[in-house]
């Protein structure tokens, strides 16, 4: 099958969207599909740089659309299904709305993936028109609650869109041979003892007071944080100094 996927995500980035789209885009081409990527920018890279940032395997093209901001991502979309006209694709498969309605009026069949509730000005109106369009299409929700919130925010009725679940997966091959925790901790220099981890980002609304707030009430654990942007990081880093933790 021929697949065009449209994302909104900077490409190479250290964002989490951006590591699913593209481990996504992987999975549906190691299934033996033609698989073609959609992002916006002017700067293209080399497969050498994606396959080692991202970790990736199997390889697919990817090409990069300039677009104009100004449009708030309708530009982008627009440009995307002009692509999909040109190459004939089968199916689009997309994180964004504005692509998948665009897709949908045109006669393509659609795959449009969630991670949140549908907001903003035009976002409820055209979920509407995506959930009543006549072509093919089928909505996947990273959770069963957002599945539930979307049925209740819309009042949608069972019989009237395929919606499946897809929580995010995992590369489980790159866990294989790892070395025990005893021999991690003596590789990394940390201490012996129970030790709670966190990954991710360290911006406003990640959850970071709380887990500062833990690390005062719980001196006898260990907490390794790993990830977020330098700035955020040294933000962080200088609190708990300040904090003595």
């Amino acid at each position: 099958m021929k697949i065009l996927s449209i994302a909104a995500s900077f490409i190479p980035s250290n964002t989490a969207n951006s590591m699913q789209v593209v481990k996504a885009t992987q999975a549906l081409t190691s299934l033996g599909h033609d698989v073609v990527l959609l992002v916006p920018g002017r700067q293209e890279t080399s497969w050498d740089i994606l396959q080692t940032h991202y970790g990736l395997r199997t390889p697919f093209d990817i090409y990069w659309i300039p677009e104009n901001l100004t449009f708030k991502r309708y530009d982008f979309a627009f440009k995307a299904l002009r692509f999909a006209r040109q190459h004939d694709v089968d199916l689009v498969y997309t994180w964004m709305l504005q692509a998948a309605v665009l897709a949908l009026w045109q006669g393509l069949p659609v795959v449009l993936e969630l991670h949140d509730r549908v907001t903003g000005r035009f976002g409820p109106w055209l979920f509407r028109r995506f959930c009543s369009a006549r072509t093919k299409k089928c909505l996947l929700t990273n959770t069963d609650a957002l599945r539930h919130a979307l049925i209740s925010d819309f009042n949608l009725r069972p019989s009237s869109i395929d919606i499946k679940i897809a929580p995010n997966g995992v590369d489980l091959e790159r866990y294989q041979g790892l070395p025990s925790p005893e021999i991690a901790r003596q590789k990394l220099g940390l201490p012996e003892g129970f030790m709670a981890g966190y990954t991710g980002h360290f911006y406003q609304g990640r959850g970071i007071e709380l887990m500062m707030e833990l690390a005062r009430r719980m001196p006898e654990v260990q907490f390794l944080w790993v990830g977020g942007e330098p700035s955020d990081v040294n933000l962080w880093k200088e609190t708990a100094a300040e904090a003595k933790y």
